[in-house]
C-alpha cells in the first residue's frame, strides 16, 4: 500500500506480482494490481483483474466503481481514437496502401462470470435470516445454494468458500461444531488462504476444548490477514492456556493438520524437529529467546526446547515491525511505514501481507 501512496507504480506492481506468484487467487492483490493498470492507462489489464476479484465477490462496491471508471476511460480512448482516424482520413486518400500503418482494435472486454440468479437468491435470502437470528433458516438457505452451485463450483471456487464459511457460521450458531469444522475444512479446499475459514474453524476447536487445533488455525488465519483482532486475542490466550497445561514445550505438542502449510504457522517446525531428534538426527540448538509477559515485560527463559524454531524470534520482531508500520500509515507517514513493511519482508518474505500493505502504499 506504501508504493501507492507514493505514487510509485512500478514498485507497487513488483510487490503485488510477488503476491500473485504465491497465491494467484489472491484478491486484495488483484484489487492493488489494477489500480496499478489503471493509473499507468493500462485499461485493459486492469478490467481482466477487476473481472476476476468480482468473480467471488460480486457485491464489491469499490471494485465496481473502480470497473466503470475503468470502461469510462476506455470507451473516451476508443471514441478520440475514431476522431483521429477520421481527422486523417483525408490526408490518407491516394496515398499507398503499403504506406497505410493498420489499425490496431481494442481487445473485448473478458467475459465476467455472476452467479446463477438462483444461487444469488439463496444467499441473499439466507443472509437476510442470518442477521434477523434464525440461524436455522439461514442455514438451509445457505445449504440450498450450495447445493445449486455444485455443477458449477470449478468456475466459482472462491464463490463456493464463501458459501461453506457463511453455512459454517450458522453451525456454529447453533452449536454444531463438527459441522462447522467439516464445512470450513471443505471450503479451504476451494480456496486454501481463506483467512476467515481458518478463524471459523478454530473458533469451532476452542469451543470443543480442542486447544492446540484451535492454535494452528487462528495462527494459519492471522498468516493470512493480520487484520483479524479476534483472532490475535484468542491466539495470546490459548497459547498460555497451552503452557499452562505443557509447559515450555508446549509448542512440540502442536497437531499437524494437512491443509495447513509451514509456511503458515512455523511453530509447526517444532513437533518436525523434535521427531527428529527422538530418531537422532542432529537438530541445530536454539538459542535462548525471549517471551513477552502479559504486562509487556520480558523474560528470559533458558532453552526452551532442542526444537524450539530458529525464526521464533523473527516472527516476534515481524510482528512488531508490521504493527509499527500499520501505525505509520493511520499518521500518514507512508515513507515511514515503506521502510517497516520492507523490513518485514526481509525478515519473511512467505508473509503476502507485508507485500500487499507496501503495495498500497507505494502507489
Amino acid at each position: 500500500m506504501a508504493y501507492l501512496k507514493l505514487k510509485n507504480h512500478s514498485a507497487a506492481l513488483d510487490d503485488v506480482n510477488e503476491v500473485l506468484r504465491q497465491e494467484p487467487d489472491n484478491r486484495k492483490a488483484l484489487h492493488r494490481r489494477a489500480q496499478c493498470f489503471l493509473a499507468e492507462g493500462r485499461y485493459a489489464e486492469a478490467e481482466a483483474d477487476l473481472v476476476r476479484v468480482l468473480e467471488s465477490e460480486p457485491n464489491h462496491s469499490q471494485v465496481k466503481a473502480l470497473l466503470d471508471e475503468i470502461r469510462v476511460k476506455r470507451e473516451g480512448e476508443v471514441k478520440r481514437k475514431r476522431v483521429e482516424i477520421e481527422e486523417n482520413g483525408d490526408e490518407s486518400e491516394g496515398e499507398e496502401c503499403g504506406d497505410e500503418s493498420p489499425v490496431v482494435s481494442e481487445p473485448p472486454p473478458p467475459k465476467c462470470l455472476t452467479l446463477p440468479d438462483d444461487v444469488v437468491a439463496f444467499k441473499d435470502n439466507a443472509t437476510k435470516a442470518f442477521k434477523s437470528g434464525n440461524f436455522a433458516r439461514a442455514l438451509e438457505l445457505y445449504s440450498q445454494a450450495i447445493e445449486a452451485l455444485k455443477p458449477a463450483c470449478e468456475d466459482f471456487k472462491d464463490a463456493c468458500a464463501s458459501l461453506l464459511n457463511n453455512r459454517a457460521a450458522c453451525h456454529n450458531k447453533v452449536g454444531d461444531c463438527q459441522s462447522c469444522i467439516k464445512d470450513c475444512t471443505q471450503g479451504l479446499r476451494f480456496n486454501p488462504v481463506h483467512a476467515k475459514l481458518f478463524a471459523r474453524r478454530a473458533s469451532a476447536y476452542d469451543t470443543l476444548e480442542k486447544y492446540g487445533d484451535a492454535y494452528v488455525n487462528y495462527k494459519a488465519a492471522l498468516s493470512i490477514d493480520s487484520s483479524l483482532a479476534n483472532a490475535h486475542q484468542a491466539c495470546s490466550r490459548i497459547g498460555s492456556e497451552l503452557r499452562r497445561l505443557f509447559g515450555s514445550k508446549w509448542r512440540e505438542r502442536l497437531p499437524r493438520q494437512a491443509d495447513i502449510p509451514l509456511s503458515l504457522v512455523p511453530e509447526l517446525e517444532v513437533k518436525e524437529n523434535s521427531e527428529e531428534e527422538a530418531k537422532g538426527e542432529e537438530v541445530p540448538v536454539p538459542v535462548p529467546v525471549p517471551i513477552p509477559e502479559e504486562n509487556g515485560e520480558e523474560k528470559k527463559e533458558s532453552h526452551l526446547s532442542s526444537s524450539t524454531p530458529p525464526p521464533e524470534k523473527e516472527v516476534k520482531t515481524y510482528e512488531g515491525i508490521r504493527l509499527k508500520g500499520n501505525q505509520f500509515v493511520k499518521e500518514s507517514k507512508f515513507g515511514e511505514a515503506l521502510e517497516c513493511y520492507s523490513e518485514c519482508i526481509e525478515i519473511d518474505s512467505s508473509q503476502v501481507a507485508a507485500y500487499t500493505n507496501r503495495a498500497d502504499r507505494k502507489s
